[in-house]
């Protein structure tokens, strides 16, 4: 059976562990995860923010074949669609901007094509091993190299 902790920011989802992913989790040994899931998170955090919890992540991945889960909304697919008018403006813009739950960190402060997610997983050392184009999301699973 596997360990399974919360960490976040938002005390309203009572974590395991408050925990900053940009800060090096220092209250996680190295290679101590099989998986981390980080599921509509890297959007919340600038680019620099974001390369740093990659960084840190890694760190705290099984190597070779722990995975990392991130899934984050896709600027390509949501062009896409506000061009071919398939979702209310109104619907789309929460995709663009995030929403507005009272927490700090509620504003998206950075956006991500497949491409532009893809080359930040492999600058942190990252192999892409599954990319999966959830239309105004994208999902992708990759496993530390190098």
């Amino acid at each position: 059976m596997r360990d399974i902790f919360d960490a976040e920011l938002n005390l309203f989802v009572r974590p395991d562990v408050i925990a900053s992913l940009h800060e090096n989790l220092p209250m996680f040994r190295d290679e101590m995860f099989d998986e981390v899931v980080c599921d509509h998170v890297f959007e919340h955090m600038n680019g620099e923010q974001v390369k740093n919890a990659v960084h840190a992540i890694r760190r705290v991945l099984k190597k070779p074949d722990g995975v990392l889960v991130v899934e984050t909304p896709n600027m390509s697919g949501i062009a896409r669609a506000w061009i071919e008018k398939q979702y209310p403006e109104r619907e789309l813009q929460k995709w663009i901007h995030g929403e507005d739950l009272g927490g700090p960190f509620d504003g998206h402060r950075y956006s991500y094509s497949p491409e532009s997610l893809r080359a930040v997983l492999e600058e942190g050392s990252m192999k892409i091993i599954q990319e999966i184009d959830k239309g105004l999301a994208i999902r992708m699973y990759a496993t530390p190299w190098g």
